[in-house]
């Protein structure tokens, strides 16, 4: 039978060829299969045909009736899914529906729940995945960045040529394999015992020295102390030691001397005027106008231990007030070795590192200018009273008023070097720096009226032999001291390029060359043997005087262990490289 023209052009186009594949497909399903699987015996069940075809025992009339029972929203499944089955499907295709569905069907309801939290297992997974990829990536880029990297014992020391970087890496190859040995004991006093013993001790060590000077001529043979208690206790003195004090806190707010900004501390930045050559003129000059007006300033000669006790009284008043007055300071001026400390060690140690009174006195710089000015003024009465008495002075007590007047000119010409030191950058104002100071003046008195009460002459070549070695101890403390605020000033100076130095990990430099190279704290050692030359002034007409640099000497010791126990835990690492390089702390091959 012929096609008609209308037929032949519709199948030509888009919509015949379309209808022409769909009737292509229906004929395909309506014939019969002579083996066919299950799944496809199940498809042909469902066809719409009401032929009868066994499938698991069941005929197609009675799956009919029941997709008739069935409400309208099956109806209506059942529809969609014919229209839907329109589409040509593979057996392959139709059994990963059947079993989508199983699964769906068997899903308990808590996996349900744990789905919904997660999310799809295919998402997941390649969350996973990334997060493996951005580990492998990281650890990758941090061995590249490890490759590059510099060694430390390279970027420790500054401008080193071929030999000197060879001779430092052979050190520290042997530095490595030698066994390292602990910077500082294990055993430690506990801090009570520290606190009370140096509450205590250096003040009764100091007017014990006195005593016995006072009435059993500087010797310990025999126990004889005065009962009256106005040997002790003198109203007068302690007008003196309260005025003289007031005095130098006027003098060191005079608005006269070069300001110096000092490096930042524990408290930050700050500034100080220099002028502490101007107060020991102006105070020397008033002591002597006093004198020179019949002011009975010798009575201090007789009356120099209620000067001392008063002293010692005046030290733990001002420690109290500057204890009372930390604890209303801001948190950058707290003193941070004794913040969790119990208040009887901050008593001692200090509250603050840096404490003004009123606002203006710094007091550190107050009681320094108290302590310097008034050995001045101790010695020179009793130089005075030497001459009332004998109407000249021998060249042996002219020696030593001029020694100690070389100190004293000294610490206030290179005061600027002052605020960069330790003890004003960092260690806390209390007890302990009032007692220092306010005992010290007293210790040098000692060789003086030793040399006063046994009339001490020496030869020639003795006073030229004390003056060599107060001169090594001097130029060994001041050019030490010197050097290193040269260097912290500008490390880049032309002048200081031959020195080698360590980098910190705060930035700061630790020099390993010059004096700093030979021991830890040359301005100690300076300071030990100026002390020791100072006392043979007194001759080996009586040992008291030479308790005098043992007391120095002493002191100094415990202070360079403290002071290097501060810098370790500050410095660490940059630390223990330069203990390592400079073995000894104030005495070479000795300590």
């Amino acid at each position: 039978m012929a096609k008609s023209k209308k037929s032949v052009v519709r199948e030509k186009s888009p919509a015949g060829e379309v209808e022409v594949a769909k009737k292509k497909v229906a004929a395909k399903h309506r014939t019969p299969s002579k083996a066919r699987k299950p799944s496809q015996a199940r498809s042909k069940s469902r066809s719409r045909k009401p032929t009868v075809s066994k499938v698991r025992g069941r005929s197609r009339s009675r799956s009919r009736s029941r997709s008739k029972s069935k409400s309208p929203k099956r109806r209506g499944r059942q529809r969609s899914r014919s229209r839907s089955r329109s589409v040509k499907s593979t057996p392959a295709t139709r059994t990963r529906a059947r079993s989508k569905s199983r699964s769906k069907k068997a899903e308990p309801p808590t996996s349900i729940k744990v789905r919904e939290k997660i999310g799809d297992y295919p998402k997941t997974e390649s969350k996973l995945n990334e997060i493996i990829r951005r580990s492998i990536s990281r650890e990758l880029s941090q061995e590249k960045t490890n490759s590059y990297r510099i060694p430390p014992h390279t970027s420790l020391l500054t401008s080193l040529n071929e030999k000197d970087a060879k001779k430092y890496e052979g050190f520290s190859k042997e530095s490595q394999m030698r066994p390292k040995k602990k910077l500082f004991s294990s055993f430690s006093l506990p801090v009570w015992f520290k606190t009370g013993f140096g509450l205590t001790v250096p003040p009764l060590v100091v007017l014990t020295l006195h005593l016995a000077c006072k009435f059993n001529q500087c010797r310990f043979n025999r126990i004889n102390i005065s009962r009256n208690w106005q040997n002790y206790i003198n109203l007068e003195a302690g007008g003196i030691v309260f005025a003289f004090t007031l005095l130098q806190a006027i003098l060191s707010v005079l608005p006269i001397g070069k300001i110096v900004s000092v490096p930042a501390g524990v408290n930050g930045s700050l500034q100080y005027r220099c002028n502490g050559l101007l107060s020991t003129f102006l105070t020397v000059g008033i002591v002597a106008g006093l004198w020179h007006y019949k002011f009975p300033i010798i009575f201090v000669y007789d009356k120099i231990i209620p000067v001392l006790i008063t002293s010692i009284i005046l030290a733990y008043l001002l420690g109290f007030v500057l204890f009372i007055k930390g604890g209303y300071a801001p948190i950058p001026a707290w003193n941070p070795t004794s913040i969790v400390a119990s208040r009887f060690h901050q008593f001692y140690a200090g509250r603050e590192v840096n404490p003004f009174l009123f606002g203006k006195i710094n007091a550190k710089v107050l009681l320094m200018r108290t302590c310097f000015n008034g050995m001045l003024l101790l010695n020179g009465i009793l130089a005075l009273k030497s001459y009332g008495v004998n109407k000249e002075l021998s060249y042996t007590l002219i020696t030593n008023l001029v020694l100690n007047a070389l100190l004293v000119f000294d610490v206030f010409w290179f005061e600027n070097s002052f605020p960069s030191t330790f003890e004003a950058m960092y260690e806390g104002m209390g007890t302990a720096l009032t007692l220092k100071y306010l005992l010290y003046p007293f210790l040098p008195v000692l060789i003086t009226k030793c040399i006063i009460m046994n009339q001490v002459e020496l030869p020639l070549w003795g006073l030229v032999a004390i003056a060599v070695g107060f001169t090594v101890g001097f130029i060994t403390h001041r050019a030490s001291n010197l050097q290193k605020a040269a260097f912290r000033e500008c490390p880049l100076n032309p002048a200081l390029s031959q020195l080698e130095a360590i980098t910190t990990n705060r930035g700061k430099k630790l020099l390993v060359s010059g004096w700093w190279g030979w021991v830890r704290h040359p301005n100690y050692l300076g300071f030990i043997i100026l002390h020791w030359a100072w006392a043979c002034a007194s001759g080996c007409s009586n040992y008291v005087p030479y308790l005098v640099p043992l007391i120095v000497t002493l002191s100094l010791m415990l202070r360079a262990r403290r002071v290097d126990a501060f810098c370790c835990n500050r410095y660490q690492s940059a630390w223990e490289e330069y203990c390592s390089r400079v073995r000894y702390l104030i005495f070479p091959h000795i300590y």
